[in-house]
C-alpha cells in the first residue's frame, strides 16, 4: 500500500516538472528556433499573406526556349517566385529591333511593363526623360559598399545625377568570329593576324568553294539598311573617332569613311566578302555562319553561344579573336553594346518590380548568366568564382569579349541620341554600291539627314 502511493506521488511530481516545462518554453520561445529564425519564418508569413499581383517584363529573352540566356531567366524567376509566391513575373518577349521604340510609345501614353529592356545606345536619355526609378528609391540603400563596388564601372554610373536607373545586362563587344578547323586547313595561324590587311590576306585563303560546291567567304559582314550593322566602315570611323562633334552634330563624310567605303568594295571585288552584304542583316550573316557560309565573321560574343549550339560542323572550331588595329597610328575601337534593365517611373509595383531587378544581377545570377547565357560577366566577384570555367579553351572567346569591351569600348554618347549612326552609314554604302553614287556625296547626305532630324 505504500509503494502503491509513493509510484502516485512520484507520477504528480513528474507531471508538475513537465507542466514546469512547458511553461518555460513557451515564456522563452522555441528551443531549437533562433531569434533570427524566428523572425524570418514571421517575414514570410507576411509575404504569403500579400495579394496576388503580377509584374511584366518586356525583353527579347524567352524563358521558354532553349537558348541559354532564356533558360536563365527562367531560373531567375522561379527562384524569385519562390521568395515572393504573391508575385508572378510574366514575361512578354519582343521583336529587339522594335523593343526600345514599343517601351517609349508605351510609356507615353502610361501603359509600359513594370520593367523593360532598352538599348545602351538610346537608355542615357531614356534616364534623363525620367522613364526610369533610380535604384534608390528601391533597393540599393540596402547594399553593401562591397556590393556597390563589385558591380561599379562606367556603365553602372552613367546618370548625370548621381544616381543608378539601369542594370548593364547582356554585355556585347564586338570581335572576329571565326572557324579554328578552317584555319588549321588553309595553314592560318590567328596570332599572325595584327592588322587590318592581314585579316584581309587571310579572308582570301578563306574564300573557296568546299567540296559540296557551297561558296565559302572568307569574311561576312552586313550592311542592311534600318539595321545595326558590324562592319568595316564602322570600324574606321569608331577607330578615328570621326563621327560626332561634343554636341551631337554627325560629321561622318570626311575622307576616313570615304577611304573606308572603297576598301570595302575592294573586299567585295575581292570576292571575301559577298556582293548581297548590303542587304544582310546581321542575324542573316550569323545563320549563314552556323550554316558554313561564312569562314570568319563579325559578331558580338552573346551569339556565340548560339553558334556553338546550331552550326553544322565542330562547335570546338568556333572561336574569336580581336578586330585586328586598322590603322597604324590609331587603336582600335568597337561599340560596347547590350541593354541596360530599369524599372518603368509608372509602375505600380516598384517594389516587387526592383526586386526582381535586383535578383537578375545578384552574385549568383551573374554566374549563371555567365555560365548558362555565355555573358560577359557583370561583376567583379563572378571571374574568381568562375576561374576555372574562364581557364577552358571552350569558353575563351569571354575572354576576348571582356578584353574587347574593357579596353577598346566605343561608348555612346550620353548627351544626345546617336542611334542614327547606323542607319546613316548603311545607308550611305548602299547608295554608293546600287546606285554608284559618289561616296562623299552619299556620306554627306546620310550626315545633314542625321543632323536634321536631331534638331
Amino acid at each position: 500500500m505504500k509503494r502503491n502511493f509513493a509510484i502516485h506521488v512520484n507520477r504528480v511530481i513528474l507531471l508538475l516538472l513537465c507542466v514546469v516545462l512547458v511553461i518555460s518554453c513557451t515564456a522563452c520561445g522555441q528551443p531549437n528556433t533562433s531569434s533570427n529564425q524566428q523572425q524570418e519564418n514571421n517575414q514570410n508569413a507576411a509575404v504569403a499573406e500579400k495579394e496576388p499581383i503580377e509584374i511584366t517584363m518586356w525583353t527579347f529573352l524567352d524563358p521558354n526556349g532553349t537558348d541559354g540566356r532564356g533558360q536563365t531567366l527562367k531560373k531567375i524567376i522561379e527562384d524569385y517566385e519562390k521568395e515572393f509566391p504573391y508575385v508572378t513575373v510574366s514575361v512578354e518577349t519582343q521583336d529587339y529591333t522594335t523593343l526600345t521604340t514599343k517601351f517609349l510609345t508605351a510609356s507615353a501614353v502610361g501603359n509600359a511593363p513594370d520593367i523593360c529592356w532598352v538599348e545602351s545606345t538610346r537608355s542615357p536619355l531614356i534616364i534623363e526623360d525620367g522613364h526610369f526609378i533610380p535604384f534608390e528609391d528601391m533597393f540599393l540603400d540596402e547594399w553593401s559598399d562591397e556590393d556597390i563596388a563589385d558591380v561599379k564601372d562606367s556603365f553602372w554610373d552613367m546618370a548625370g545625377d548621381g544616381k543608378h536607373y539601369t542594370a548593364y545586362m547582356s554585355r556585347n563587344s564586338v570581335s572576329i568570329v571565326y572557324r579554328q578547323d578552317l584555319f588549321e586547313e588553309k595553314g592560318i595561324d590567328p596570332n599572325s593576324i595584327k592588322s587590318w590587311d592581314d585579316l584581309v590576306e587571310a579572308a582570301k585563303k578563306l574564300t573557296y568553294v568546299d567540296e559540296n560546291g557551297m561558296q565559302v567567304y572568307g569574311l561576312g559582314q552586313n550592311y542592311a539598311e534600318g539595321t545595326n550593322g558590324t562592319n568595316y566602315v564602322i570600324e574606321a570611323l569608331l577607330s578615328t573617332d570621326k563621327l560626332f562633334t561634343p554636341d551631337g552634330t554627325a560629321v561622318w563624310n570626311n575622307e576616313t569613311a570615304v577611304d573606308a567605303i572603297n576598301y570595302q568594295k575592294e573586299m567585295i571585288e575581292m570576292g571575301i566578302t559577298p556582293e548581297y552584304c548590303v542587304s544582310a542583316t546581321f542575324d542573316d550573316v550569323v545563320t549563314d555562319f552556323i550554316a558554313g557560309k561564312y569562314a570568319m565573321i563579325m559578331s558580338g560574343n552573346t551569339r556565340v553561344p548560339k553558334i556553338k549550339e546550331a552550326c553544322a560542323y565542330d562547335p570546338d572550331a568556333v572561336q574569336c579573336m580581336l578586330i585586328p588595329q586598322l590603322f597604324d597610328d590609331t587603336d582600335m575601337k568597337i561599340i560596347a553594346g547590350g541593354w541596360m534593365v530599369g524599372v518603368w517611373s509608372g509602375s505600380e509595383h516598384p517594389y516587387e518590380a526592383g526586386k526582381f531587378l535586383e535578383a537578375m544581377i545578384s552574385r549568383e545570377a551573374d554566374c549563371m548568366w555567365v555560365e548558362t547565357g555565355g555573358q560577359i560577366p557583370m561583376r567583379q566577384s563572378t571571374r574568381e568564382t568562375l576561374k576555372d570555367y574562364f581557364a577552358d579553351p571552350d569558353n575563351a572567346y569571354l575572354l576576348v569579349a571582356q578584353e574587347a569591351l574593357t579596353n577598346h569600348a566605343w561608348m555612346y554618347p550620353n548627351n544626345f541620341d546617336s542611334t542614327g549612326l547606323y542607319l546613316g552609314i548603311n545607308r550611305a554604302f548602299n547608295s554608293v554600291m546600287v546606285n554608284g553614287e559618289d561616296p562623299m556625296q552619299a556620306l554627306t547626305q546620310t550626315a545633314e539627314d542625321f543632323n536634321i532630324a536631331a534638331s
